[in-house]
């Protein structure tokens, strides 16, 4: 009967504790096109379980690498949810993310999405997005061209959803551009010698970094230097040394900048010398942790409250995130090109 009782309490213990557990899954690529992306926001979601745990909180994380496939990122949400018991989700990437939603609405499990496409929110109400708005992005790079006297602009677009919502900025400032499509993936020589046939002095490619590294190249191999612009994660540390002199006349919208005391945390957490080169660490330390809260106070079977309670953080200096409007992350947007291979901003 003693032993009994002594497996009781042991169990007991054992549920409470289980019970006082969160966990949070992440969808994201880790061995794809876009793992130099994935490895950072990895460090920034561990930085942020590290800083919970070590002040009495108990979280756990569980990561799935999608490379960059629907498939793979499919796969991996139902592990995180019939086989981990996941409590909520931080999803990166277009493709990614649009794929993953219908299923998350039917299991009710709350997702923060960082992509730039809006339209996985319409799948699901317990989906909220984060990233830069792409269409005030693209219209704030319009907008610093045509105060330089740029008239003939051209958008490289890629068909997806992120294309059309920047080339929906663009048009506000330059109704006109010239447009050339591509998918994912595609060598774009033929559309970047309609652009310089067309006297276009400014081309805008808001893509993945791949994709921004083959234009790059093309660009070269053309002979044919004209200004450029992206979205800044599109530009990896790889492309600074490859491009020094295409990088002199880029210019990318992107976020604030992350604090010197973050920095210097992931660079400790990762055991490199190396700062972050990208925003995923920050985005997802950031969401990781409003994530954590709002599970912890709602109980992650009232998925309602944990959105609603997600949506009321507060402003916060990292990313120059400003809150949430309409389930969407809203960020300071600036501007920055190269100088010397050092990013500078434009004003």
């Amino acid at each position: 009967m003693r032993a009994c009782l002594c497996l009781a309490v042991l169990f007991g213990a054992i549920g409470s504790a289980s019970a006082e557990q969160i966990k949070i899954g992440i969808l994201t690529d880790l061995s794809g096109p876009m793992a130099f992306w994935g490895q950072e926001s990895t460090v920034g979601a561990q930085l942020a379980q590290s800083e919970i745990n070590a002040a009495g909180g108990e979280l756990e994380l569980i990561i799935e690498d999608h490379q960059l496939q629907p498939k793979n990122a499919l796969s991996g949400l139902q592990k995180l949810v019939e086989i981990n018991g996941i409590d909520a989700v931080y999803s990166e990437f277009t493709p990614t993310s649009a794929a993953i939603m219908p299923v998350a609405a039917s299991k009710n499990i709350p997702v923060i999405f960082a992509a730039a496409a809006v339209s996985p929110l319409n799948s699901s109400k317990f989906a909220l997005k984060t990233f830069l708005d792409y269409v005030s992005g693209c219209r704030s790079l319009a907008e610093y061209w045509k105060s330089k006297g740029i008239r003939r602009v051209a958008i490289l677009k890629p068909t997806m959803e992120f294309g059309d919502i920047c080339l929906q900025g663009l048009r506000q400032v330059y109704p006109q551009p010239i447009i050339e499509e591509y998918n994912v993936g595609d060598d774009v020589k033929t559309q970047l010698l309609k652009f310089k046939s067309k006297g276009a002095e400014a081309v805008i490619n808001a893509t993945f970094e791949p994709d921004l590294r083959r234009m790059f190249k093309t660009m070269q191999d053309i002979n044919w230097q004209p200004i450029t612009g992206s979205e800044g994660d599109g530009v990896s540390v790889d492309q600074v040394k490859l491009f020094p002199r295409m990088l002199e006349k880029h210019t990318v919208f992107t976020f604030s900048d992350m604090t010197e005391s973050f920095i210097a945390k992931i660079v400790a957490k990762s055991h490199s010398h190396t700062p972050p080169t990208t925003s995923g660490a920050a985005l997802t330390y950031l969401h990781v942790k409003q994530l954590y809260q709002a599970v912890k106070s709602c109980g992650s079977r009232d998925v309602s409250c944990v959105v609603n309670y997600v949506t009321r953080s507060a402003p916060d200096r990292l990313l120059g995130f400003e809150g949430w409007r309409e389930r969407q992350a809203t960020f300071i947007i600036a501007l920055r090109t190269w100088r010397n291979g050092l990013q500078v901003e434009q004003h």
